[in-house]
């Protein structure tokens, strides 16, 4: 199973390596094909970081981006570990601009209308894991969602986050503990997130939504 999650990401790799360098000679459908393929995550990943409106500092960071492909030089990694720069700048830039924290207290009425990011896969554990994300610290939110749903290796996170990898690795580790406790602590009750959550203003089901 590593070996196909391997080559899988080695394939979607090459095949967005070849994109890029289509977006660098000018190839607007290469441009589009790329957007379409980055743009879930970085939803996902703006959503996660307490974004308040994960598609208005997404448009702006795909402005920036655009604006930046004429002296961008690198390869895939490059191009997106740039574009989530800019976004996440974007963030910031917003917060000390409207002069207030991160929107880490409405996640749970905004899994409605961006939950939807998180199913990539027919698997229902994830709609799970997306209410189990919200309850984490924030700095530990945008490392998994680096780290797991972008498949950032650790020390393209640090330098994402501006800390040491050292302290990228504990703070998974302790993300990835507080998951599996919490998921231990559903599992052992009998029942599910889904379920405790019905009475709440969370939807219990996701999977209606489509990206």
């Amino acid at each position: 199973m590593a070996l196909k999650d391997k080559r899988s990401r080695q394939e979607r790799s090459q095949t967005i390596d070849e994109l890029v360098e289509k977006i660098k000679s000018g190839d607007c459908y290469a441009f589009e094909e790329f957007f379409t393929q980055t743009q879930p995550a970085l939803l996902r990943y703006l959503f996660l970081i307490g974004a308040r409106d994960p598609s208005d500092i997404a448009q702006e960071a795909w402005i920036s981006l655009s604006k930046a492909l004429v002296e961008f030089e690198g390869s895939t990694t490059g191009l997106r570990a740039l574009l989530f720069h800019i976004a996440r700048r974007r963030q910031i830039d917003e917060i000390r601009r409207t002069n207030r924290r991160p929107a880490s207290s409405s996640l749970h009425g905004d899994v409605d209308q961006y939950g939807t990011y998180f199913l990539a896969d027919e698997h229902s554990d994830l709609e799970d894991a997306l209410r189990h994300l919200v309850e984490l610290p924030e700095v530990q939110r945008e490392i998994v969602a680096l780290r797991v749903f972008l498949d950032f290796t650790p020390a393209e996170v640090a330098v994402q986050v501006g800390r040491s990898e050292g302290y990228v690795r504990v703070n998974y580790h302790r993300a990835m503990k507080s998951l599996e406790r919490s998921f231990n602590a559903i599992s052992a009750s009998g029942g599910n997130v889904s379920a405790q959550c019905n009475n709440s203003a969370m939807p219990s089901d996701l999977t209606d939504i489509q990206a």
